[in-house]
């Protein structure tokens, strides 16, 4: 693909967006920085040259032509989206593309989308957009169709395990790191530290798993969840909650799981819950995120997903 870029932008016809999309961690960053500086260099070869003027100047994040704009919290306000819009309507510095990188691309409120589809509709042809996601279905439709898709695909263990080992993890480490990313290697090097965050948010799905048994321990629950939750550690908890249930329901495919730490616990909730049970919670924990990134109350985002825990049981 960068090949396909540079032969492009030397011809004079490259798109004017690019929608990257994956798991976060999988290197959608990394893309769009190699992109960006396949655009700006002045080489004439299939690479970055790294050396030009406008290569080290990218590599010094000090280039005027490149822009990065990121959310502040959960949301990517409209505010922030004008600002951009308004500092596109001055030519490049020097001369040729501006390369734009919008990061969580999927945080841009209602009114922040709306703001950018009028500048993706008519494009300036000096402007490169990279939009990153790991949600690209929170986007407009009419913003996703404006944009050239790139889907970063997960890697094989084998292949993570090997970068794990040169990066100098030791052998048993790097496996268990490796098996737990899910095919990415931004997951697998961070959990390489065993302080990572995921631990806790894990052991604490694992121990509300196992508290909710019935309808009656639901407001108890809800109540002890909310007063040792802070806002920020919303979203880490239910992705640590969607991989323990992922888990359980790779046991109950008579697979092993991902997460053999917890394999005796896994096992557990693979006899206590039914298959629907378990693919319901998946859903609704879904559906949950999608709340606390609209800003509603955790507790009352949460609780639906504590009685779907309570229905998933087998009778």
């Amino acid at each position: 693909m960068l090949a396909e870029l540079t032969r492009s932008f030397q011809a004079g016809s490259v798109v004017h967006a690019f929608l990257i999309h994956g798991d976060e961690g999988c290197g959608k960053k990394t893309l769009a920085e190699t992109l960006s500086l396949a655009l700006h260099c002045v080489s004439q070869g299939e690479r970055p040259c790294m050396v030009c003027g406008p290569c080290r100047r990218m590599l010094a994040h000090a280039h005027p032509d490149h822009v990065e704009l990121r959310p502040e919290g959960q949301v990517l306000r409209v505010d922030a989206v004008r600002a951009l819009i308004d500092g596109l309507s001055e030519k490049p510095y020097e001369g040729g593309k501006r390369t734009v990188v919008i990061h969580e691309a999927e945080k841009m409120n209602d009114n922040a989308q709306n703001a950018f589809l009028k500048t993706l509709e008519e494009p300036d042809g000096q402007t490169v957009f990279f939009l990153l996601t790991a949600h690209p279905e929170a986007l407009l439709p009419t913003i996703r169709s404006r944009c050239r898709p790139v889907f970063m695909p997960r890697l094989s263990e084998e292949t993570i395990e090997k970068d794990l080992r040169l990066r100098g993890a030791e052998e048993g480490r790097a496996a268990y790191a490796a098996r737990l990313s899910e095919g990415v290697l931004g997951r697998a090097i961070a959990l390489l530290d065993e302080s990572h965050p995921y631990f806790r948010c894990r052991d604490e799905a694992v121990a509300l798993l196992s508290r909710v048994r019935e309808t009656a321990d639901i407001p108890g629950a809800a109540m002890a969840w909310e007063e040792r939750r802070k806002a920020e550690d919303s979203l880490p908890f239910l992705d640590a909650m969607e991989a323990v249930l992922r888990d359980v329901l790779r046991v109950q495919a008579g697979l092993a799981p991902f997460d053999a730490q917890i394999g005796a616990r896994l096992e557990e909730f693979a006899r206590r819950f039914t298959i629907e049970g378990v693919a319901c919670m998946m859903e609704e924990t879904a559906a949950v995120r999608k709340r606390v990134s609209a800003h509603v109350q955790w507790r009352s985002a949460a609780e639906p997903l504590l009685r779907k825990i309570v229905e998933g049981a087998k009778q």
